[in-house]
């Protein structure tokens, strides 16, 4: 009996404690070019890429862990939703920033840590 009410309050449950997630640390996207010319972007395109990485990063590990019940249309739609999301995001981040590169990637993702009140981060700067 315990097995049951302890199955019943976890799925219930289940649902808030996804939305109970800490405040999320910004980093820079990785860079990898296959060519030696990497086209450079302004401080705040980069800036956009950055954050626009992150949320596409944070809602796929997000889908990782997302449980689906495959019987309930509004949980289906919701995943469905979730993933076309991701799928444009990432979209977007290869077409406007993969391969790109800005002397201030790091700058900008300190500079959203800072805005959520995250502490300071340190730059390691390749040159």
């Amino acid at each position: 009996m315990k097995f049951t009410y302890l199955s019943i309050f976890f799925f219930l449950c289940f649902p808030y404690m996804s939305m109970a997630e800490s405040t999320q640390r910004y980093v820079a996207p990785p860079i990898d070019s296959t060519t030696a010319y990497v086209p450079i972007i302004s401080d705040e395109e980069m800036e956009k890429c950055v954050k626009l990485y992150n949320e596409a990063k944070w809602i796929s590990e997000k889908l990782e862990t997302t449980y689906v019940d495959n019987y309930n249309e509004k949980s289906v739609k919701s995943y469905n939703k979730m993933v076309e999301q991701n799928r444009a995001m990432l979209s977007k981040f290869n077409t406007y920033c993969a391969g790109k590169r800005s002397y201030s990637a790091c700058k900008a993702a300190q500079k959203l840590n800072k805005e959520q009140g995250l502490p300071y981060q340190k730059c390691v700067v390749d040159k």
